[in-house]
Order: C-alpha cells, then structure tokens, then sequence
C-alpha cells in the first residue's frame, strides 16, 4: 500500500471523505490526523536531482538537432 497525505479545505472535507469511505475496505484505511499530527515521509524514494547536474547533453543548435533527428528516422 502506498500513503497519500492531503491538506484540504473544509468545506471539501465530508465530501472527499464520503468519496473514500465508497472505496472497498480491503483496498483503503482511512487515518484521520489533527493539524498537529504530521505523517512521517518515507525517505527511501526521495532523489537528489543535482546527482543529474551537469550531466544531460543540450544540443547547441535546436533547428540543427532536429534536422539530425528527422535524418536519422528515414
């Protein structure tokens, strides 16, 4: 299962929560937290973008680069 936090307004609270509880029981759980109880995120998918700096090769010239893609398709 996967966890979904969502911070909504109230007035669109009883109707989101109606739309969940019409879910089948076997596929959802339903945790109702206060404003002073934070969800703990799950790190271990989190990624560091700036690993990738640096790295992603920009053609020079973008009309170039599509004239090569477009020669290399036929």
């Amino acid at each position: 299962m996967k966890v979904l936090q969502l911070k909504i307004n109230e007035q669109l609270y009883d109707t989101l929560l109606a739309m969940l509880k019409g879910l089948p029981k076997k596929d959802i759980e339903i945790i109702e937290a206060n404003d002073e109880i934070e969800i703990k995120k799950d790190k271990s998918h989190e990624i560091d973008i700036m690993q990738y700096a640096g790295t992603i090769k920009w053609p020079v010239d973008g009309v170039e680069y599509q004239r090569k893609i477009r020669d290399e398709e036929w």
